[in-house]
């Protein structure tokens, strides 16, 4: 893979609060869930003073999916990915 294409790749962002395994347990399990037709980069990390978010940044646009922790959002999260990726959701 080139640079180019590496850079060109869709990121998909976690970033969890500090010190919370709960949230950083569900960005690994909507991170899991997705299987996108075409490569996609993920991140998922916290550092000091982080806000919970959940953002996609595809064409030198960035997307955002989540501000706020609600586990109850997975499936909605999900779909919003793909409806921002260009694809269908496989598993519907």
């Amino acid at each position: 893979m080139g640079c180019s294409e590496t850079k060109d790749m869709p990121n998909l962002l976690f970033v969890f609060e500090p010190q919370n395994e709960q949230q950083k347990n569900y960005c690994i399990k909507l991170k899991d869930s997705l299987q996108p037709e075409n490569s996609i980069k993920y991140e998922v990390k916290s550092f000091k003073n982080s806000n919970y978010s959940i953002k996609l940044k595809k064409g030198g646009q960035e997307y955002d999916i989540e501000n706020t922790f609600d586990e109850n959002q997975l499936q909605s999260s999900i779909d919003k990915i793909y409806q921002f990726l260009g694809e269908t959701n496989p598993n519907k």
